[in-house]
């Protein structure tokens, strides 16, 4: 029994370091399948304020059931007796997150320094 309960938990480790991972996709799947409808894009503003606040509580209801599966691996990891870097797996994600999120937020910055009015104006007027 031991084992097949260090196993399941080994499983439920896995699982928080997956969850993130299919929850970003899966809304970011939800709201291209949205916004692409044959090329007709969202049918209404109803549809996208739909659309959105699924998306949204999709992924609060994925957030706090990775954090529950953490809390219960958590505790199983000390009852069972296993090694404490094991705790560490699932916050993986976390900091791919955090480090991804600066990286383009740097990119952003960084666009968004270069771009001028005259960059604005010789993208929009036509060429002569």
């Amino acid at each position: 029994m031991d084992k097949s309960s260090k196993l399941i938990t080994y499983i439920l480790l896995a699982i928080c370091v997956a969850l993130p991972f299919l929850i970003g996709l899966s809304a970011r799947l939800i709201a291209d399948a949205s916004a692409d409808r044959h090329g007709h894009g969202i049918d209404g503003v109803g549809a996208a304020l739909l659309t959105g606040i699924f998306i949204k509580i999709m992924a609060i209801a994925g957030y706090v059931a990775y954090l529950v599966l953490w809390v219960y691996s958590i505790v199983r990891v000390f009852r069972l007796g296993m090694p404490k870097w094991v705790i560490v797996l699932p916050l993986i994600p976390i900091v791919l997150y955090v480090v991804l999120n600066k990286v383009q937020t740097a990119k952003v910055d960084k666009a968004r320094a270069s771009y001028t009015a005259e960059t604005h104006i010789e993208e929009v007027l036509p060429k002569k």
